[in-house]
């Protein structure tokens, strides 16, 4: 019985923490964008917490089609996972035994780019 209230109040925690983080998210969009003004109904209903407390299986679709491409990742993300790609593409090349210049050019690229954003960031 402890393991199952632990459980649930893990569960619980989480999904607060996810509404929070969601909530601020949306309430970050900036109102005066073009197109954030095309789905201004939901941005201001899902600025609100309280909004999540009750999302069914349509809610979630509404979500998804109206608020999630609105919703840019932070800078430092999308960078890391553009990343990870490109090194996950030469790792393949690698195994499956093929060239991977072209992907080591792009790395090269990549790796400047982010030495120049490191720079200028200090």
């Amino acid at each position: 019985m402890l393991v199952k209230s632990t459980q649930n109040f893990n569960k619980y925690s989480y999904q607060n923490a996810l509404i929070q983080h969601m909530s601020e998210k949306v309430q970050e969009l900036n109102r005066e964008n073009f197109a954030v003004r095309q789905h201004l109904k939901y941005v201001n209903l899902y600025s609100n917490q309280s909004n999540y407390q009750t999302l069914g299986y349509e809610d979630t679709l509404l979500v998804e089609e109206e608020l999630a491409p609105l919703i840019l990742p932070d800078r430092d993300e999308a960078s890391a996972v553009r990343f990870d790609a490109l090194m996950y593409g030469i790792e393949l090349a690698y195994l499956i035994g093929k060239k991977y210049g072209k992907i080591r050019r792009r790395q090269n690229i990549m790796s400047d780019s982010i030495r120049m954003i490191l720079l200028l960031q200090n």
